[in-house]
């Protein structure tokens, strides 16, 4: 009898051992550390409190592992002889600069794909000509979105490197594109914010993927001040606790 109930005892140990195991928290991994700081572009260029100069130094006292610019990946490996005329001034110097260790998380369309830019492509796009016929149409102006853009441009001029990437732009810069695709949806201007939001997605998906492929490290993500937002909240939907967001 006293050994049944031994073996009871040992039963219930057992039991209450292995709920406790399966209820704990699985051990966390390593910790990485990103820092997403937005670009100007050529704004940088006459900026006197955002220089090139500024970007570059928070970056480099970041001490990076791995460096993501708004460049395709296809375009960096070899790079590409129109890098100089296809991208923003920044990241080509970023991607020169941190050649070893740097990855292209920009997508520029599903026709050129792991494929070179060709000339003239910028010009030809649907979407590039959608936004100049856009920008000319009396019929589509809109209050609103008049009013977000003079605030985003606000928040610009006069930027450091710390207000422009503080949040406040990012708020702005959401409220702008969602009011956009309301303004276009069902219209033949549509395509403008689905390219916009086909882009951020594939941008948010390439900067996931290259912070799962350094855990642990200290990943700087450098993207145009109107994708930063989307970079944000894709990390941290995906990551939580697994990533650290480092203040610019």
């Amino acid at each position: 009898m006293e050994t049944g109930n031994m073996n009871r005892r040992r039963f219930l140990q057992l039991l209450s051992a292995s709920g406790l195991s399966a209820c704990a928290a699985p051990a966390a991994g390593p910790v990485t550390q990103v820092m997403v700081i937005a670009s100007m572009h050529s704004v940088h260029q006459n900026s006197v409190t955002f220089t090139y100069d500024d970007l570059y130094e928070r970056i480099r006292a970041f001490n990076p592992t791995a460096v993501g610019v708004e460049i395709r990946e296809e375009d960096l490996i070899p790079p590409a002889p129109y890098l100089a005329t296809s991208y923003p001034r920044e990241m080509v110097e970023l991607a020169r600069r941190y050649a070893p260790i740097v990855h292209g998380i920009d997508w520029l369309g599903p026709a050129i794909e792991g494929r070179p830019i060709p000339s003239g492509y910028f010009e030809r796009l649907d979407v590039k000509r959608l936004e100049r016929e856009l920008d000319a149409d009396a019929e589509f102006s809109d209050p609103e979105l008049d009013a977000l853009q003079r605030q985003k441009s606000g928040l610009l001029t006069g930027a450091t490197a710390a207000s422009l990437n503080d949040g406040r732009y990012d708020t702005l810069n959401r409220t702008y594109y969602r009011r956009l695709a309301e303004r276009l949806r069902g219209t033949r201007y549509q395509l403008v914010s689905d390219f916009y939001s086909a882009r951020d997605r594939h941008i948010a998906d390439n900067v996931i993927n290259l912070i799962n492929a350094n855990p642990g490290g200290r990943v700087a993500i450098v993207v145009g001040a109107d994708h930063r937002s989307a970079v944000i909240d894709a990390i941290k939907a995906t990551f939580r606790h697994r990533v650290r967001l480092v203040p610019v």
